[in-house]
């Protein structure tokens, strides 16, 4: 079957988070670069975010907002 919003956007996020944190791992082994836990952890907030907004985008109303040439409707 199909895969509803909310399990896309997780497995997104999973992906996402598993990039970052390979993203840290790699920057370990790079002259002058360092990982750091806290670059993950602002990665790690704005996939929760995304996710979130992904996941409940029904509950924000739409009225159309900017047409394709991007002028307001």
């Amino acid at each position: 079957g199909r895969l509803s919003r909310r399990a896309l956007a997780l497995i997104s996020g999973a992906a996402a988070f598993i990039y970052a944190v390979s993203d840290e791992m790699h920057q370990l082994y790079v002259l002058n670069r360092h990982g750091s836990a806290a670059d993950v952890a602002v990665d790690l907030l704005g996939i929760v975010i995304v996710c979130w907004l992904i996941s409940y985008r029904d509950f924000f109303p739409h009225d159309g907002g900017i047409t394709r040439g991007g002028k307001a409707k």
